[in-house]
């Protein structure tokens, strides 16, 4: 009393399972649900569990019968895979051929299956690895950088200058237009940096509480579009003038930083350059041979599970959205927008299966380890921080995640032909920024 089964092919990973349940089988399990209901089942005129079995076959016998074909169709659809050894990508959808009492049922499956991927021959993937030192003139630059990141702006009463900062309120009206497009509204300007208005040169040598009125032209992004471009004049009154006081590097400011003296300084930072330097370095590679990857394997994938990559990517940006944008209504993203990176993704995923399986890659605890503490040496708590990561089986398992990804970025470099390229640590950095916005 066994089911059929014939399997049939359909465009690329799409697969049919003509499957034939028994009209046996299927009378049997209503049988069996009508005596197990007839045990507790109350009908008027009847006594709790003496309802005749005629009477509850009339009554319920095509909702039984259909709750029976659901779970014959499922179990069969279960039996049909195994003995095909297939494995669906996705849930199939079943459409009913033949649904007669008295007849065998029979009913189509119709899945994608998870294609087979092996790994292509690695050698034909050549990358270049950047090969940096950190100077004393990139310490210098992030040194800079660092202090200017720590200034503050002290008010002045001399005119305003390039690189100072100016506080503004004003008014503004476009020429020919009655209602004003702002009122009283605070603005800040540091003079050369980029501003709504363009003001720059024109609240170059104002001084605190000074008024001035502004010719200028509204930028053509400007909202309402109808006034964009449009001349208009402003009423300004300034507020503040101020100067950037970039801080000294006298022991008051090693004891804040808590540096015993300047050389510990620069060492700190040569280190932090020096990490960062290693991570563009692995991110590049790491870009690259995926890409590289990419290009040389060739295999469909399921469309539902891009189409599973496709819904996560939509919540995330919508998430995002109503973390930033409160209870505002989120617009319905096209699916066009994420297919490409999707079906990148997707693939990726299979072919980091295929490492695994050929590389034979487990999670490395002490790597993980190593991990867990370089996250939690950046707290102030850090034995908190590695007691929370732990317990935290969602965080936790990101982390594992990043540590065998790193496995099999390790496992797969190894089989590459690798160049190294001599290059300088503010390159490496702006090309692996470049790599990064590329990729989103």
């Amino acid at each position: 009393m066994g089911i059929s089964v014939n399997l049939s092919k359909g465009k690329d990973l799409e697969r049919e399972l003509r499957i034939t349940i028994p009209d046996q089988k299927i009378e049997e399990g209503v049988a069996t649900r009508i005596n197990k209901l007839s045990q507790t089942a109350k009908m008027d005129g009847y006594r709790p569990g003496k309802v005749p079995l005629a009477v509850l076959q009339k009554r319920y016998g095509a909702q039984l019968r259909n709750e029976v074909l659901d779970e014959a169709m499922r179990d069969g659809f279960i039996e049909a895979i195994t003995a095909e050894k297939l494995q669906p990508a996705g849930a199939p959808t079943f459409e009913l051929k033949t649904n007669i009492a008295g007849k065998d049922v029979d009913f189509v499956a119709t899945f994608e299956v998870i294609p087979e991927v092996s790994l292509p021959d690695l050698s034909k993937i050549k990358l270049e690895k950047w090969v940096a030192d950190i100077t004393e003139a990139d310490i210098d630059h992030e040194l800079d950088t660092l202090l200017k990141n720590l200034a503050k702006w002290e008010p002045v009463t001399r005119a305003a200058k390039a690189g100072d900062q100016v506080t503004i309120k004003y008014t503004g009206e476009p020429d020919g237009h009655a209602s004003p497009f702002a009122e009283d509204k605070p603005l800040t300007v540091v003079l050369g940096q980029p501003a709504i208005f363009d003001l720059h040169e024109s609240l170059k040598g104002v001084k605190s509480t000074e008024s001035h009125e502004l010719n200028i032209t509204l930028p053509k992004d400007f909202n309402p579009a109808d006034l964009a471009g449009k001349p208009a004049t402003l009423q300004v009154k300034v507020e503040e003038v101020a100067e950037e006081k970039i801080p000294e590097v006298n022991d008051e400011f090693l004891k804040l930083i808590q540096c015993k003296d300047l050389a510990e300084l620069r060492q700190k930072v040569a280190d932090r350059l020096k990490q960062n330097l290693e991570q563009a370095v692995q991110n590049h590679l790491k870009t690259h041979l995926f890409e590289g990857l990419l290009k040389i394997s060739k295999f469909n994938v399921p469309n539902v599970s891009v189409q599973e990559e496709i819904a996560h990517r939509k919540q995330q940006i919508a998430a995002n959205l109503q973390q930033h944008g409160g209870q505002q209504a989120i617009p319905e993203l096209p699916d066009d927008m994420f297919v490409e990176q999707s079906t990148r993704q997707v693939k990726l995923g299979f072919l980091s299966s295929a490492a695994i399986k050929e590389f034979e890659i487990k999670l490395d605890q002490e790597k993980l380890e190593e991990r867990l503490q370089q996250i939690a040496s950046m707290y102030n708590d850090p034995e908190s921080v590695m007691q929370t990561l732990r317990q935290d089986r969602g965080q936790l398992q990101q982390i594992q995640s990043m540590v065998v990804e790193e496995q099999i970025v390790a496992a797969l470099l190894s089989r590459v032909k690798i160049k190294e390229k001599k290059s300088s640590y503010e390159e490496v950095i702006s090309a692996s920024q470049k790599d990064q916005n590329n990729a989103s």
